[in-house]
């Protein structure tokens, strides 16, 4: 999984995106679920839970 980010508004088809990271050591076959609150990103993969406080750089 990688994590990207993208404009807010004035998106379109051609819009690029930014790649930030992931290094979160959450892999799984089944489904993941990923949230984010201001800086805070929280990944739920699995039996796994890791938690990135600046945006998914790192966790």
């Amino acid at each position: 999984m990688q994590i990207e980010s993208m404009p807010a508004v004035g998106v379109t088809p051609a819009t690029t995106t930014t790649p930030i990271g992931c290094d979160a050591d959450a892999a799984t076959e089944g489904p993941i679920s990923l949230d984010r609150s201001g800086d805070d990103v929280w990944l739920w993969a699995g039996d796994t839970v890791a938690v990135s406080t600046d945006g998914g750089a790192t966790w």
